[in-house]
């Protein structure tokens, strides 16, 4: 037996975005396959289902309407995960054949734009670290994509801790040689205690001789998480295709004032 010529275009997706969890929109649904079905389905305690895709057993499946989709993104990305969306490019009712899909965006905790997921009251900063030759200054840049605001920054390494734990980025990237090394930063339910900490830790480890030898966070602690992420497919400045019907125009949120379907055949 052979998969679907859905499930080809699925896996074929999916292998672009390995570190992702990958929502393939069938019709009124976000639905995710396989490991990413077993996963999201305790991760947001959602019945596991499955669903004939041309082998002997069938795929695991779980899925999400597409109405609430922004309130099940905002709970991975709080529980660390990156999201890419693959959208219908076209109208299922019109389309011969394989309906086209396509990722249209890949949203990580720095990149969260929608205001129903994020805090009113505090930024979302999406922060770059970069260290000079002699690894005794840092350059700092950080926005907020969410309200537009941008800062750019040149400081002593030995001050790094104390100026990430003030600006309290949700998310950092770390630029090595010939790859990009991102830390996700995110509060710790009990306390901020592990979250300070986690920063403390995203200046160590900036402050390493060898950037790119950050692994994944050997002890578990949920403080921070670091991860050696894989390159965008086309390059960095790729323009991601958009699906025909596109949501209304995003419009920048004022800044905290605190701080400067289914029926589609296999």
């Amino acid at each position: 037996m052979a998969l679907s010529p859905m499930m080809q275009h699925y896996l074929a997706t999916k292998e672009q975005y390995k570190d992702c969890i990958l929502m393939y929109r069938l019709g009124d649904f976000y639905e995710m396959f396989f490991d990413d079905a077993v996963t999201v389905s305790k991760a947001l305690e959602l019945t596991l289902t499955g669903r004939d895709c041309g082998l002997e057993e069938r795929a695991p499946m779980c899925g999400v309407p597409y109405h609430a989709v922004d309130n099940y993104i905002g709970k991975l990305v709080e529980k660390g995960f990156r999201v890419a969306i693959c959208e219908q490019m076209e109208d299922p009712a019109l389309a011969k054949g394989l309906v086209e899909r396509a990722v249209t965006r890949v949203i990580t905790p720095g990149t969260v734009i929608e205001t129903n997921i994020l805090e009113e009251k505090k930024n979302n900063y999406l922060l770059a670290l970069s260290l000079d030759a002699d690894g005794k200054k840092a350059g700092l840049a950080y926005a907020d994509v969410s309200t537009g605001e941008m800062f750019v920054l040149e400081l002593p390494v030995p001050q790094l801790g104390e100026e990430l734990t003030r600006i309290a980025p949700t998310e950092v990237l770390l630029r090595a040689p010939g790859e990009r090394v991102g830390l996700a930063l995110r509060d710790d339910p009990p306390g901020r205690g592990l979250r300070q900490e986690g920063r403390r830790r995203a200046a160590q480890e900036a402050h390493a001789q060898e950037l790119g030898a950050a692994g994944p966070n050997p002890d578990g602690e949920r403080g921070l998480r670091v991860r050696r992420a894989a390159p965008l497919p086309g390059g960095d400045a790729e323009e991601r295709p958009r699906p025909p019907e596109q949501r209304a125009p995003l419009q920048p949120r004022r800044a905290p004032a605190a701080r400067s379907h289914r029926a589609e055949q296999p």
